[in-house]
């Protein structure tokens, strides 16, 4: 078993076949049979950890091509992340920050603990490979770090 919040996917040249969940603790493949981990029940700082009734979410998600074409990642955090419908009008699309790569996932943006005037940001590369992108905002900067 190997951890793995989110998604997992196994796949052969021209399809394949992934597991989204809300963020449950592992899986594991043998052969051709996928396990999804729902609990982990310690005992361990916490004796009751686990315990009781659970709800979980899952989804099988059949696809062709390989998993970083049929956006098994954004899928995932669809299912994780759920569009909430606000009731106001907005005249414009409004994106804070966005990337220019579909390999890079803006995980994290957040207040950094430093400081109330700087913010945290966190992106990771996806598809297992070496890309190069832009992270751009429509926010004001005065200073970045890598």
């Amino acid at each position: 078993m190997v951890w793995g919040h989110k998604w997992a996917d196994l796949s052969e040249h021209g399809f394949g076949v992934a597991l989204l969940n809300d963020s449950k603790y592992g899986y594991s493949i043998h052969g051709n049979i996928m396990t999804l981990s729902l609990l982990r029940a310690p005992k361990a700082p916490d004796a009751n950890a686990d315990m009781g009734s659970q709800n979980f979410t899952y989804a099988l998600m059949p696809h062709t091509g390989p998993f970083q074409d049929a956006s098994v990642i954004q899928h995932a955090y669809n299912l994780n992340f759920p569009l909430h419908v606000f009731h106001r009008v907005i005249s414009e699309p409004w994106s804070a920050f966005s990337v220019n790569s579909p390999a890079v996932i803006l995980e994290t943006v957040k207040q950094a603990e430093s400081s109330k005037k700087a913010l945290l940001i966190r992106l990771y590369e996806s598809h297992g490979s070496c890309v190069t992108t832009t992270l751009s905002t429509s926010l004001s900067v005065k200073e970045a770090w890598q």
